[in-house]
């Protein structure tokens, strides 16, 4: 199962789509404040889903696009952006739920949050998206792998 996944990773993607959007409702009211300097960004919890799942979806897209032209990934590159990518956004929205399970809604708000944990989550998703980069033009110079089927 886990080969089948960093081989053809788009289906990974594509899959967590329905659960994002249906994360999205969960307390869809809910906003998350990025201070920078005397700048606030102010994002609902509801539009940060769903620009994830279009992200998500462009990314499950170029995977497909890769193998539908027989362009080889490395699979050591498609499993560190798997786990930079939906993992980090899969514990942060899991560590988010159990807080407010266990501690309550009046403890636990996003401005509870550090912004150095906003910064970390930000970082490694980056850094992940920078893997896909590479994992796309490594694929793109090392050329099409033509197989023959019998």
């Amino acid at each position: 199962m886990l080969s089948k996944l960093l081989k053809k990773p788009y289906l990974l993607f594509w899959g967590i789509i329905p659960l994002l959007l249906l994360l999205s409702y969960y307390e869809a009211d809910q906003t998350l404040d990025i201070n920078i300097h005397d700048t606030y960004y102010v994002f609902s919890r509801q539009q940060l889903m769903i620009l994830v799942s279009i992200l998500f979806g462009l990314t499950g897209f170029i995977y497909w696009l890769l193998e539908r032209f027989n362009f080889k990934t490395v699979t050591l590159l498609n499993l560190l952006h798997l786990i930079f990518t939906v993992g980090i956004i899969l514990i942060n929205n899991i560590q988010e739920f159990l807080v407010d399970y266990f501690l309550g809604k009046s403890y636990y708000t996003n401005s509870h949050i550090p912004n150095s944990s906003i910064w970390l989550f930000i970082l490694i998703i980056s850094i992940g998206q920078i893997i896909f980069v590479v994992n796309i033009f490594l694929a793109i110079l090392k050329g099409r792998s033509y197989t023959t089927k019998v």
